[in-house]
């Protein structure tokens, strides 16, 4: 596919995390629960496609096998559209708080919002990485960004980092539990980055609701599922 002039800078991703320092996982959950929040709630594309994760479960068998890197679970593998918001708070009202009133309006937007956009092919031929996490690259001919922002436009919906320009498609397949995984892992993605996977359509988006804490398939709680 030819990538255009919405679509991520994947090359400048890989060069930024040659030097950069780790971001563990340890501390990513623990921030937002001394917050008093205890749910987030996200828009996703979930990846369904049994082809698609055949293809990756030989390198998540790699990844999974270095020590200090935390594999994802592979029935909640997904690209994050948007983060909608966080809630409840025992600590306030911070700009990052979605109210109930707040997230049923924007469950209710969300099919209207992103009429326009048809089912689109995405494909996957190459491994990157943040400081966070490894990653694979899910191109999709700036797609993946419509969405982004037509869900970013809605009214009540907060705005957070790494949106908007900075905003990267990408499919986590394991974080960094200590800095020599990091380490480690990221010498093994530069020495294996392509990656054969086959194509794939992504016909509908999730509004999900997901718990700050380590979670799996049957923690996710489904709000809204829009068919594109």
């Amino acid at each position: 596919m030819t990538e255009d002039s919405s679509s991520p800078d994947y090359d400048a991703v890989w060069s930024r995390t040659q030097t950069s320092d780790p971001t563990l996982q340890s501390g990513s959950f623990a921030d937002q629960r001394a917050r008093g929040l205890t749910e987030e709630y996200v828009c996703w594309v979930r990846i369904e496609d049994e082809t698609v994760l055949d293809a990756l479960s030989p390198v998540r068998t790699e990844l999974g096998s270095i020590p200090g890197v935390s594999l994802d679970d592979e029935d909640t593998l997904h690209v994050t559209l948007k983060l909608v918001g966080f809630g409840p708070s025992e600590s306030g009202n911070g700009s990052e708080k979605i109210t109930p009133e707040e997230l049923d309006t924007i469950t209710r937007d969300l099919e209207a919002a992103t009429a326009d956009i048809d089912p689109f092919e995405v494909s996957i031929r190459r491994l990157n990485a943040f400081p966070s996490v490894v990653f694979a690259e899910p191109h999709a001919d700036g797609q993946f960004r419509a969405l982004h922002d037509r869900i970013r436009s809605l009214d009540g919906v907060p705005t957070f980092q790494y949106e908007g320009d900075d905003y990267v498609p990408h499919v986590s397949l394991a974080h960094f539990e200590t800095t020599d995984g990091f380490e480690r892992a990221y010498s093994w993605v530069r020495d294996n980055r392509e990656i054969q996977v086959p194509d794939t359509t992504v016909s509908a988006f999730e509004l999900a609701s997901l718990p700050l804490t380590p979670y799996g398939a049957e923690d996710i709680d489904v709000l809204r599922r829009v068919e594109l």
